[in-house]
């Protein structure tokens, strides 16, 4: 799945042929749900955490309806990260492929946690959620935490991660 909703609404109304129209954050279209003959009675706008809100105006059809009519689900409605988004498991990466400045990390990683001397790891990037700066991961032997100045969590970049990890996959 995309972690764009909107982009993902839009061709999954024209696969479905609802035929939108309109810029893709306030697009217009047929509503799958009730499959009518409007051409605008379904409208698609951005919400501001990055959902895609969707409003049929002829019969008021639920997102829930709207999105099975679509083949899809109402996580798919939610950016990749959204606490109200997809799940991605995790996926396991062997260190084979890593690379570089990475792969030189990965690999002290193992060497510590094959070790029985306890060991902490403080890294700074961009949320991958929001993208503001600054965030921080620290991590131990047994513990991963992350902090934002966004207020975004650990869940949230995880899930962020992995939906981008998951796109490259594709």
């Amino acid at each position: 799945m995309s972690g764009d909703p909107l982009r993902l609404l839009w061709d999954a109304l024209e696969a479905h042929g609802c035929e939108p129209r309109g810029p893709e954050h306030e697009l217009r279209a047929r509503c799958p749900a009730h499959d009518g003959d409007n051409a605008s009675a379904l409208s698609v706008a951005i919400g501001a955490d990055g959902r895609a809100l969707v409003h049929c105006h002829a019969y008021g059809c639920e997102a829930d309806a709207i999105a099975a009519a679509l083949g899809l689900q109402v996580a798919d409605l939610f950016p990749d990260g959204h606490h109200r988004g997809r799940r991605y498991p995790l996926r396991l990466v062997p260190r084979s492929e890593f690379d570089g400045s990475a792969r030189k990390f990965v690999n002290v990683l193992a060497a510590l946690e094959a070790t029985d001397k306890p060991w902490r790891v403080l890294l700074t990037c961009d949320c991958l959620y929001c993208d503001h700066p600054g965030a921080w991961l620290r991590a131990s032997r047994d513990h991963v935490d992350v902090d934002w100045p966004n207020g975004c969590g650990t869940t949230e970049f995880v899930q962020a991660l992995l939906g981008l990890l998951n796109k490259e996959t594709k």
